[in-house]
């Protein structure tokens, strides 16, 4: 295993876009006490598992609980499928 970490630049979506999801995840973080490059890469690490991190939220009896926190908010929005960020 090895090779680069994946970056925004990777992706065949709007940059700009997802640079927005990655501040309002970090939004907390007022001192900037997480570099930019770290940010992204961890944002990039759940885009990449986001299928299945779907996946085990939708399991009962987790899935009622979901639904109810992120009702009103696109769920292609917050944990959309890796085809919407990955070409």
């Amino acid at each position: 295993m090895g090779g680069q970490p994946p970056t925004f630049d990777d992706l065949d979506t709007d940059v700009d876009t997802l640079k927005k999801f990655t501040d309002v995840i970090f939004e907390d973080d007022t001192e900037n006490r997480w570099h930019p490059k770290v940010r992204e890469l961890l944002v990039m690490m759940l885009l990449l598992g986001c299928d299945e991190f779907v996946n085990v939220l939708m399991e009962d009896p987790v899935r009622k609980l979901v639904e109810g926190v992120v009702d009103g908010i696109p769920l292609a929005l917050l944990f959309g499928t890796t085809s919407l960020f990955l070409g």
